[in-house]
């Protein structure tokens, strides 16, 4: 299973994190929920969300895909690393 997190200076805002069956899977809604949040911040001026990222881990706590929200639009939302 695959979880993806919205984060923030190492902080976790989402204590019940989507679980995913597969890689694929969990890094579409990953790219999703950034490029949505990323509308979010600056069609609506929540410059709080532009330091924010949405990981995608494993079951064990690693980052399997992060998407900086600050870039996912101006990229096309290729802002995978």
């Amino acid at each position: 299973m695959y979880q993806v997190h919205v984060a923030k200076e190492g902080k976790l805002f989402d204590p019940e994190a989507v679980e995913l069956p597969d890689t694929n899977t969990a890094k579409r809604h990953a790219k999703t929920l950034a490029e949505g949040l990323t509308a979010l911040s600056s069609g609506f001026g929540v410059s709080s969300l532009r330091d924010c990222k949405v990981k995608v881990t494993d079951t064990e706590g690693k980052t399997i895909a992060r998407y900086d929200l600050g870039k996912a639009q101006r990229r096309g939302g290729q802002s995978q690393s």
